[in-house]
């Protein structure tokens, strides 16, 4: 029953854009040929099955522009924040942070933090009830980490993420960071994305309190518009290990991770 009233409810719902924008579907697999049609549908109380349905009778040039608008507000929502990773302390002892934010017409905004040791095993874990809450300012044990910055915005099954792994070493002689590895991911159709090779700006954090490391990378994507224009935009990601306090017995490093994204242009 629900499924049928689902069915007519987007089959009205899609007349009734159309209509008022004096436009007609082009064909059964592609109904929505506009962003403010694909706003209206998604904007109800949908379940993840009938967002799919909706998205797979959407042009997906008109799934790309939503995609792109989405990520632009997500930078602007990122920006009215302080980027330090507040992360979870997990039992083998890495640091966990996961973030939603709603961007509203069906979009997610996802933000994931880690940081661990090297010999840390496994991917972006699921926050343990055992974790602890901690603050920015951490005490790390000499040796090589890496700290995980990844942010994705998604429409249903459609996710456009950037991700940056910075590679660091703790030592009695401070910070330094090693290298950057990123990956980017948009797996719709009719875009296309790559990926700068991540730069070190700051090598070695050497001056305790005032000092960081810092890695950022770069992010382009290509798409088309409903109305056929091709479109540009790229993106920055960085992210920073700060050096804020030294136990030289304990063979020790309190740091503080950070990050950010930028739109470059």
């Amino acid at each position: 029953m629900k499924k049928k009233l689902f069915s007519v409810i987007l089959t009205l719902s899609l007349a009734m854009s159309m209509m008022s924008a004096g436009t007609f579907a082009a064909s059964e697999q592609n109904d929505i040929q506009d962003v403010e049609q694909l706003k209206a549908v998604l904007s109800g109380d949908l379940t993840e099955a009938e967002q799919a349905q909706i998205i797979e009778r959407t042009d997906d040039a008109v799934v790309n522009e939503l995609l792109m608008e989405k990520l632009d507000e997500a930078v602007a929502v990122l920006d009215e924040r302080e980027n330090y990773a507040d992360m979870k302390v997990l039992p083998d002892g890495s640091g966990y942070d996961i973030q939603s934010y709603d961007l509203g017409d069906g979009c997610i905004l996802t933000v994931e933090l880690r940081d661990a040791a090297e010999n840390t095993l496994g991917s972006m874990p699921a926050v343990s009830p055992m974790a602890t809450t901690t603050q920015p300012d951490e005490w790390k044990e000499y040796g090589n980490r890496y700290f995980t910055a990844k942010a994705s915005v998604t429409i249903s099954s459609v996710t456009a993420s950037m991700s940056l792994i910075h590679r660091y070493l703790l030592s009695a002689d401070g910070i330094e960071a090693k290298k950057g590895e990123a990956d980017v991911d948009w797996p719709k159709k009719g875009g296309t994305y790559s990926k700068s090779t991540p730069q070190i700006s700051d090598r070695y954090a050497k001056t305790v309190g005032t000092s960081d490391v810092n890695i950022d990378c770069t992010y382009s994507f290509t798409w088309k518009s409903s109305n056929g224009t091709t479109n540009n935009a790229k993106y920055n990601l960085n992210t920073s290990v700060g050096y804020v306090a030294i136990n030289k017995t304990a063979k020790k490093i309190k740091v503080r991770h950070s990050w950010n994204l930028t739109k470059v242009s």
